[in-house]
Parts: C-alpha cells; sequence; structure tokens
C-alpha cells in the first residue's frame, strides 16, 4: 500500500550503486502473504527504475510463479548434467510450449558442466530438442564456495577463470545491447574480472 520507489530501493541490499537485490522474505509466514497483485507492482515500479530486474525463482509453478513467467522478456530454465534434471527439463519446456512461450524467450542454462562428464551440453541439447539458444556453465565449485564465504561477487574472487568468462558471455547473450554498449551494469559487473 505505501509502495514507492524510495520505499523499494530502501529495501534492497546494494551491491554495487547500480546492482540492487531485493531478498525474498525471511520469515515464511511473510512471504506467504506475497500475492499476485504485489509482485505485479513491485515489478512494474522496478522495471521503471533499473535497467535490468532480474528473478531467481524457485522451482515451483505456482500461480505467482506463472504471473512471474508471463510478464518475462527472457525464461532461463537452470539444469545440472544429469538424467532426472534433463527428465524434468523436458517437462518444463512441454509445459513452457503449451503456454505459449515463444523460443525465442527461452535460454537455457547446463549448469556445473564437467567437461569429463559423460552428459554435456550436445547430449542435453539433443535429449530437449528446440531452437532455444543454450548455454553452459563450468563447474567451479570451489572458486563459487570461497566466492560465498568471502562475501565476494564471483568476478571479483575469481576475475581470470573459466565460469567468470563463461558468465560474462551469458550476459552479453541476454542482454546483447549491453554489450554494445558497453555501458550496462551486467557488462561492467563481468567485465571487470
Amino acid at each position: 500500500h505505501r509502495l514507492d520507489a524510495s520505499f523499494l530501493a530502501a529495501s534492497t541490499v546494494k551491491i554495487t550503486p547500480r546492482l540492487h537485490v531485493l531478498a525474498a522474505p525471511e520469515d515464511a509466514m511473510h512471504a506467504m502473504e506475497v500475492e499476485p497483485l504485489h509482485v505485479d507492482a513491485i515489478l512494474q515500479l522496478a522495471a521503471a527504475h533499473y535497467e535490468f530486474v532480474l528473478l531467481d525463482m524457485g522451482r515451483l509453478l505456482d500461480p505467482l510463479a506463472l504471473r512471474v513467467l508471463d510478464r518475462a522478456q527472457v525464461i532461463a530454465p537452470v539444469l545440472l548434467p544429469n538424467v532426472p534434471a534433463v527428465r524434468n527439463a523436458q517437462k518444463l519446456l512441454r509445459m513452457f510450449q503449451e503456454l505459449g512461450y515463444a523460443d525465442s524467450r527461452l535460454h537455457p542454462v547446463l549448469n556445473r558442466l564437467d567437461r569429463r562428464s559423460e552428459i554435456g551440453l550436445p547430449e542435453v541439447r539433443k535429449a530437449l530438442g528446440g531452437a532455444q539458444q543454450w548455454h553452459s556453465i563450468s563447474d567451479a565449485a570451489h572458486e563459487v564456495q570461497a566466492a560465498i564465504n568471502a562475501g565476494l561477487p564471483l568476478a571479483e574472487s575469481s576475475r581470470g577463470s573459466a565460469v567468470v568468462r563463461e558468465l560474462a558471455a551469458w550476459a552479453d547473450a541476454l542482454a546483447p545491447q549491453v554489450h554494445a554498449e558497453g555501458s550496462g551494469i551486467l557488462h561492467r559487473l563481468f567485465r571487470r574480472a
């Protein structure tokens, strides 16, 4: 009822001057009070005041999640390179197709990819089909955990690593105009590495 730009900004954690995070409620009871209309209002306000609005959604596809997905310009389902994850991704992509989401909006990501694994990007693409724009992110468990423990962005703690380069390439693919301009937050965040 009192949502405005200053209240939204005050509710976020400032990672950098132009990168802010609005965290989910810590208390599960408060999280249950969030309704689709609340999310619509937050997204509309955030879109008016931020260059990009990224949402990290859980696995549950309830009416609230579907409302967000309906409004999204890009949907990036993240999956692991294992058979159960690929089967779940098949169901998810089929559901997206039934909902009428265009393949051009779907940018699946194969995360924690180990090049020595028997299941790689070619096998996953073959199993899932479709014309989606795929990206893969290497497994860098040690680097990621070190960044989390240090409380630093991965782009700062592991500047020259393959995973940072892959994340930068993914960011460029999601927002090619940022790459061209070289002034967007995603470009600067990952290019500092």
